[in-house]
């Protein structure tokens, strides 16, 4: 019974129908074991790297939009005080240089 129903359904299918079937699933397999491969190497899964979040760079290899309770302010003053020691550490070096060149 089950030969006769799957005759009579490749039989009132066109072909286009049928590579448009075997290609979809093709998609849908790849997509699959794509996100499986990458899952084991350790790697983000497909669409979740850090390339389109607004913290990227400022979560140090964590996610920081994965956790519920972020202290941002904390997150902020940190950042904020990298970036004044940083300034300030450029322009102490500037300084220096200005003060070589006169010597």
């Amino acid at each position: 019974m089950t030969n006769t129903v799957f005759q009579n359904v490749m039989s009132a299918m066109h072909p286009i129908g049928i590579v448009t079937i075997v290609v979809a699933v093709a998609i849908v397999a790849g997509v699959i074991i794509a996100s499986i491969v990458r899952k084991a190497k350790g790697k983000p899964s497909l669409g979740s790297d850090c390339a389109g979040c607004a913290h990227a760079g400022q979560c140090n290899g964590h996610c920081c939009s994965q956790d519920k309770d972020v202290d941002w302010t904390e997150l902020v003053k940190q950042r904020k005080a990298e970036l004044e020691a940083r300034r300030e550490k450029e322009a102490n070096s500037a300084q220096d240089d200005t003060h070589a060149d006169k010597q």
